[in-house]
C-alpha cells in the first residue's frame, strides 16, 4: 500500500486512515522512525507486553494480530491489570 503524503511547516505528515486503521494505530501511539538508505520507514513502537504477547502467539501457533487489537477485543480476560480508578493499565480509555 503506497500512499502520498506532505511534510507540514511543523515537519508532520499526517497518515492516511487506511493505514492507520490497517495497523490499529490510535492517537498517542509511538512510532520508530528508521532511514533504511533513501527510504523513511515508519513502524509501531513494539512495547514489553506487546513483544511477550506476540512471542507466546508464535510459539502457540495461533493466528497473529496486533497485541493491541487483542487486547481491545477482550483477550486476555481478567488478567489484565487495572489501575485505582478501574481503568486497564497502560490503557487510553
Amino acid at each position: 500500500m503506497n500512499r502520498t503524503v506532505t511534510i507540514d511547516d511543523n515537519s508532520q505528515v499526517l497518515l492516511p486512515d487506511e493505514i492507520r486503521e490497517a495497523l490499529d494505530l490510535q492517537p498517542g501511539d509511538e512510532l520508530l522512525v528508521e532511514l533504511d538508505g533513501m527510504k523513511v520507514v515508519l513502524r509501531p513502537k513494539p512495547t514489553a507486553w506487546a513483544r511477550r504477547l506476540a512471542a507466546c502467539t508464535k510459539r502457540c501457533g495461533k493466528t497473529w494480530m496486533p497485541p493491541s487489537t487483542f487486547v481491545r477485543r477482550g483477550n486476555l480476560g481478567n488478567s489484565v491489570k487495572r489501575g485505582s480508578n478501574g481503568q486497564r493499565m497502560g490503557s487510553r480509555e
